[in-house]
């Protein structure tokens, strides 16, 4: 009995020491780096659930690219000159964006005229819509530049004082005469800038 005893003790030596020499790393330790080694970079053409919306960046597996996502036409792979390309354009952008920011600060570029009282209110209100429409039309008069961007909004606009200096309440439409702060949203990578519409009369 001693000697079987003997034996499975040095059998599990034996076994201990094969494992500690492998050449095969434990699975868990090499899973990520496999799985990240494995994934392309694709560009969405479509919001795909799960992976992102149209136009954005996405790391997948080449076997959901090939068997899903381009049967459906979802999806382009990139390649490590696009992604070069398309920062380089970004950066392009972002660089313009700051430009037209710092030029459309003025309280002298946006405005909608509209029929009011004496006392300065609007026959019929504004829509944010409209304002947003407005903007951009006017924009676009003074920064043809503008037009190379895409998404451009007025996200939101808020009242002010008579000077425009501090911002007043969020507005959900323009309902008096004034000067507004409004947010123009000019690139999905930078804070929208703050810019002056001013609500005049008609006549």
């Amino acid at each position: 009995m001693f000697s079987v005893h003997i034996i499975v003790l040095l059998f599990l030596s034996y076994c201990s020491l094969l494992s500690s020499f492998s050449v095969f790393p434990p699975i868990h330790q090499n899973r990520g780096f496999r799985l990240e080694a494995d994934k392309i970079r694709i560009r969405l053409s479509s919001d795909v659930s799960g992976v992102g919306k149209k136009g954005e960046i996405a790391f997948v597996s080449p076997a959901y690219f090939t068997n899903s996502l381009l049967p459906k036409r979802l999806a382009v792979k990139l390649s490590d000159e696009d992604i070069i390309r398309m920062e380089s354009k970004e950066k392009s952008q972002i660089e313009l964006v700051k430009t037209i920011a710092k030029n459309v600060n003025s309280k002298d570029i946006f405005y909608i005229k509209h029929k009011m009282g004496p006392n300065g209110q609007l026959f019929g209100s504004i829509s944010l819509k409209a304002a947003e429409n407005e903007i951009l039309t006017q924009l676009y008069k003074v920064e043809e530049r503008a037009k190379e961007l895409k998404g451009i909004a007025v996200t939101e606009i808020f009242e002010s004082d008579e000077n425009a200096v501090v911002k007043g309440s969020k507005v959900n439409d323009l309902r008096k005469k004034g000067i507004y702060i409004a947010m123009l949203k000019l690139h999905p990578k930078v804070p929208p800038s703050e810019i002056y519409l001013n609500i005049v009369s008609d006549s």
